[in-house]
C-alpha cells in the first residue's frame, strides 16, 4: 500500500505507521499539539502565547530529525492535527491540496475488556 508523490525535490512515499526513533522522542508529547493542549489551562492569552512557544520548539526540534520526511509523509495521510515532519495542520492541507493527496481513514478504536482478551487468547 504504497504510493509515491513529488514535493518539490523530494519523493514522499505513503507510511502507514509514524517513526518511533525520531527526534521527539522524550519531549513533551502537547509541544506537538500546541493548540489543543493548552486550551483548558488558566487564561487564554497567556496560553496562547504558550502554545505558540511550544509550535515553535516544536518545528525547530523536527528541522533537524532524520526521520523528518517519514513523519511528514504518515501525517499527509493519517494526521489531521498536529505538528508532523515540522510541518501544521494548514501546512500539510496545503500540501494535500497540492498533491491532490486523500487522507486515509482510521479504522475505529475500539475499547476491549481484559475478559475479552483473555476469552480471544483461550
Amino acid at each position: 500500500m504504497y504510493e509515491e508523490v513529488i514535493y518539490g525535490i523530494n519523493r514522499i512515499t505513503r507510511i502507514d505507521e509514524p517513526p518511533r526513533d525520531g527526534a521527539c522522542k522524550g519531549h513533551d508529547p502537547r509541544m506537538w499539539y500546541p493548540h489543543a493542549s493548552r486550551s483548558d489551562e488558566g487564561n487564554y492569552s497567556e496560553n496562547y502565547k504558550k502554545a505558540i512557544e511550544d509550535g515553535k520548539a516544536a518545528k525547530r526540534i523536527c528541522l533537524g530529525c532524520i526521520k523528518k520526511l517519514e513523519c511528514l509523509s504518515y501525517a499527509l495521510y493519517h494526521e489531521g492535527h498536529g505538528i508532523w515532519g515540522g510541518k501544521t495542520e494548514r501546512e500539510r492541507n496545503a500540501i494535500r491540496r497540492l498533491l491532490k493527496i486523500q487522507m486515509v481513514p482510521r479504522e475505529p478504536f475500539i475499547m476491549v475488556s481484559r475478559e475479552q482478551v483473555a476469552l480471544r487468547d483461550e
